[in-house]
């Protein structure tokens, strides 16, 4: 009892000592509000609020290469409309000087094939510059938009005065219109050379704006992967460590280390309950091994009075056994050999009457020691019965404290149930981050896939995406190490739900056996009463046997009668020899069975001894 004791002492300073260590852990906690918001939700919002806040992270990561990419494509889409513009320019320069040729041609042969193919290069020049100048539109470049317009209208006043001279003096028109070419072209090579810059000038803009996408989202993926870590960290230590330490403790507890200490208490979450509730079932623990080790010992102690109370009693029945054989095995053999004696000499009646008297006189004294000896053994009985009594209802208080304990039992194993729900509501909410964190590596292969379609341009987006498949891998990772600690919380819990099952039961078989010997021990009570009431019985006979002894003497006294009256009372003293012969067996015999309950006594003794100590 000492050791118990011992134990729950040093729980309960373990438990006084845990207190103001939590409230210390609470005054070091955070003083933001949005810490102490954060440490007070439970585990299904906090996981929550790890998933919205990675995905927030790789929203703002793909908006930004997104937003990028399309600034990309502008710059492109510009840079791309400046150098066909610059093509078309050149193109349309080209044409200029075709048509300045073809004039100069005109003016040395005067064919009207020269003229007409003169105009119609001018047409192409108009028609490229046209081209052109719907490129710049796209492109947004008002300048150069406006200084091939104003090409394009020279190029039709050239045309148009080419036309209308022509029919007049037509080398004339043509020499002039060969100059004003020259000058045409001069200014169109100028222009090309102008839009060349342009398209240099955003070609570097389209590098200097590459560059700047691929750091900032370097930055962005290199801000993401630590938010994520911090996060995880932060998780893995709110929740995983929280876990692997309550699991321990468990264990130890189960081991049967009822001084483990449990941490975790001072949580406001899911994890908190489980560690106070865990508490309870300690302390539920250790009261219910202090309750086992008094049944026991009370248990022994009432079956050690049992067993001496059953000794002293089959000492008792034993003498008295052996003494009223004795002295009725003598009365008897006394009273046949006084009838032999009686029948065999009838001229000898006086002398026979006077032995009957003497032996009548000694058969007398024979019964009252016997009627004495009778006495004892009802006195012997009685307080046989008054102990059996008493047993009966030391074992009827076992039964009842067997009962208490399995109620208790009952309790713990209930808080075990829920305890064991709460794991599997835990292993639920890992599957989730699971299947959550599959989905987003999901995602990172089809934007791995689309980056790789875009080529060279989605080079940048198909890092950010192996950086992101990564991280969901990692949580993966994680989480299917969460999931095998909680199916080890889950089987440990198995396991203690299984030992309370066994306790229960055990508590049970040993509520039925303390109900079997308070049975035995009113068996034993019914049969100390007919042993009672058969030594009443033989005190009765006994008394009858004296009577008739005495007036055996005052026949043998009374010499007068006559030897058929002496033979018919030795006859009727036979009879009456033989009643008492069966009377005697059959209380032997009685008593010899009423004895036979004692193996069973025993018995139960050492199955109830059993079952306190497996207890």
């Amino acid at each position: 009892m000492s050791m118990p004791s011992d134990l729950s002492s040093k729980i309960e300073r373990q438990f006084s000592v845990a207190e103001p260590h939590a409230e210390r852990l609470e005054a070091r906690a955070p003083r933001s509000m949005v810490a102490r918001r954060f440490n007070r939700l439970s585990l299904n919002a906090k996981l929550r609020a790890a998933v919205l806040a990675n995905a927030a992270i790789l929203l703002t990561v793909v908006l930004t290469i997104v937003a990028g990419m399309a600034a990309v494509a502008a710059f492109g889409q510009k840079q791309a409309a400046l150098r066909d513009a610059e093509a078309r320019t050149n193109q349309a320069s080209l044409s200029v000087m075709e048509a300045a040729l073809s004039l100069h041609m005109y003016e040395d042969n005067m064919s009207p094939v020269d003229l007409a193919k003169a105009r119609q290069d001018l047409e192409d020049a108009r028609e490229k510059l046209g081209v052109a100048s719907g490129q710049l539109r796209s492109g947004l470049d008002p300048v150069v938009l406006t200084n091939l317009t104003e090409f394009d209208g020279r190029i039709a006043v050239l045309s148009e005065k080419l036309e209308q001279d022509s029919r007049t003096n037509e080398l004339e028109a043509a020499r002039e219109a060969n100059g004003s070419l020259g000058v045409l072209r001069k200014d169109l090579l100028e222009e090309a050379q102008s839009i060349q810059q342009m398209a240099f000038s955003a070609s570097k803009d389209l590098r200097t704006v590459g560059w700047g996408i691929i750091f900032a989202g370097i930055v962005l993926c290199v801000i993401a992967v630590s938010l994520a870590v911090v996060g995880s960290r932060v998780i893995f230590r709110s929740i995983v460590s929280a876990i692997t330490q309550i699991t321990f403790a468990m264990g130890e507890i189960s081991k049967g280390r009822h001084d483990t200490p449990i941490p975790g208490r001072e949580r406001r979450d899911e994890l908190g309950a489980m560690a106070r509730a865990l508490t309870r079932f300690q302390r539920d623990s250790l009261e219910l091994r202090h309750l086992h080790e008094e049944r026991a010992q009370s248990a022994e102690r009432e079956l050690q009075q049992l067993e001496e109370a059953r000794t002293s009693r089959v000492a008792l029945i034993e003498k008295t056994m052996d003494d009223f054989k004795l002295s009725i095995g003598q009365a008897i053999d006394d009273v046949v050999a006084a009838s032999a004696q009686l029948r065999g000499s009838s001229h000898t009646m006086a002398d026979l009457a006077e032995r009957s008297a003497t032996q009548s006189s000694e058969a007398s004294a024979s019964m009252e020691r016997t009627a004495q000896n009778v006495a004892s053994a009802a006195a012997a009985t009685d307080e046989f019965t008054s102990s059996i009594a008493k047993i009966s209802g030391d074992a009827n208080e076992s039964a009842e404290l067997a009962r208490q304990a399995g109620s208790l039992v009952s309790n713990a194993h209930a808080k075990m149930e829920s305890l064991s729900v709460a794991a599997v509501e835990v292993g639920e909410i890992a599957e989730l981050i699971r299947t959550i964190a599959h989905r987003t590596n999901l995602l990172a292969l089809n934007a791995s896939i689309e980056a790789a379609r875009g080529g060279e341009q989605g080079r940048g987006f198909a890092v950010v995406a192996s950086e992101v498949k990564e991280l969901a891998n990692q949580t993966a990772q994680a989480t299917h190490t969460v999931s095998e600690r909680i199916s080890l919380m889950q089987a440990s819990t198995s396991e203690s739900v299984s030992d309370l099952t066994a306790i229960v039961d055990q508590i049970r078989d040993l509520e039925r056996v303390a109900e079997q010997i308070a049975d035995a021990v009113g068996t034993q009570a019914r049969s100390g009463d007919l042993l009672a009431r058969n030594i009443d019985s033989a005190s009765q006979g006994s008394d009858a046997v004296a009577e008739r002894l005495e007036k055996l003497l005052s026949v043998s006294l009374a010499t007068g009668e006559t030897a058929s009256k002496v033979e018919a009372l030795a006859r009727s003293l036979d009879e009456q020899g033989d009643d008492l012969n069966k009377k005697a067996e059959r209380f032997l015999t009685d008593l010899r069975s009423n004895m036979t309950v004692s193996p069973v006594t025993s018995g139960g003794r050492g199955h109830l001894l059993a079952v306190a100590n497996g207890a």
